[in-house]
């Protein structure tokens, strides 16, 4: 059974076999609604963060666990395991970056319609998000049913979705109708995600006393705002022209010095050492081929990092 993703706020995309077309019909399913789907964030294997979450590929801890050419990926926020598992035939990535839902990880999986801040929501209770790479309209087959999948088993790192809240990932700002978007996941280097907290203003380097931050923060996409430590916002009118109000991946913003960037940075996600992936990438640590290249001794593995600007030139404030 092949499908298209649905851009219907009130459908969620379900499928029917049809043995002479390409593309199926929708039907409501309740199983769908936001207090049964549960958040996923385990890293997996894929060719690039937009595969492997998209596909719901396999949990890993580290590149060694996944197969050849593909690499061990922290993910942004999905409901691996409380749907079918999706295979795409050749995807493209959506050039839609606002649509509707009532989170923006509703809005990206549903594939709600799309919006702006002159062309709101109809549907009650669902709102404008900026959504991350993903691919909306792209056909799929669906393998499995809503938790049967085997990826579902690891529940250490799941929880039950609570919408809007500032640690999410849900780009909070209602939109613009600029064309500009979320850093594209076009490369095969990798990227991931890790946990989180409140920031503070320590300048230690130890992992250990670092305090991690998840803050919404302005820049002109969630790479820019992480990489840069952009202002916190709560809302899109906190930010310049140009930027909007991002969540981010976690990171070490207020605890490490600000970084001024000479020139314009350029973004990388070459595999780093570290004992987790905010480790390696937060600290830009070691880059590697395997956990050979890493201080096993100290607990570091060679990971998947998210896009960074590691390798860009910078001084110190």
């Amino acid at each position: 059974k092949t499908t298209t993703s649905s851009t219907d706020p009130e459908t969620t995309p379900m499928t029917t076999t049809q043995a002479d077309t390409t593309t199926s019909s929708t039907t409501q399913m309740t199983t769908n609604s936001p207090t049964e789907l549960v958040i996923d964030q385990q890293p997996r294997c894929g060719t690039s963060e937009l595969d492997a979450r998209e596909h719901c590929k396999e949990v890993c801890v580290s590149n060694t666990d996944c197969g050849a050419g593909e690499y061990c990926w922290g993910t942004h926020t999905n409901f691996c395991g409380s749907i079918a598992q999706r295979i795409y035939t050749n995807p493209t990535q959506s050039n839609v970056w606002q649509r509707c839902g009532v989170t923006e990880i509703h809005a990206r999986t549903f594939c709600g319609s799309p919006c702006s801040w002159n062309n709101p929501c109809e549907v009650p209770g669902e709102t404008c998000h900026s959504v991350y790479s993903n691919w909306c309209g792209s056909q799929y087959t669906e393998i499995g049913s809503p938790n049967s999948s085997t990826l579902a088993t690891t529940t250490s790192s799941t929880t039950t979705e609570e919408p809007t809240t500032s640690a999410t990932t849900t780009v909070e700002k209602t939109t613009s109708s600029t064309t500009s978007s979320p850093e594209e996941d076009t490369t095969t280097a990798p990227s991931t995600t890790v946990p989180e907290t409140t920031t503070s203003s320590t300048t230690t380097l130890a992992s250990d006393e670092l305090v991690v931050s998840t803050d919404k923060r302005c820049g002109s996409s969630e790479a820019s705002a992480r990489g840069m430590c952009g202002e916190i916002c709560s809302t899109l009118s906190d930010c310049a022209w140009g930027e909007w109000c991002w969540s981010v991946h976690p990171n070490y913003c207020g605890s490490l010095p600000t970084k001024n960037f000479i020139g314009t940075p350029s973004l990388g996600a070459s595999p780093r050492c570290g004992t987790s992936e905010l480790d390696a990438r937060g600290l830009c640590k070691n880059k590697c081929i395997s956990s050979l290249d890493c201080d096993t001794a100290a607990g570091e593995m060679c990971l998947g990092v998210n896009w960074n600007y590691c390798d860009s030139p910078f001084v110190e404030e």
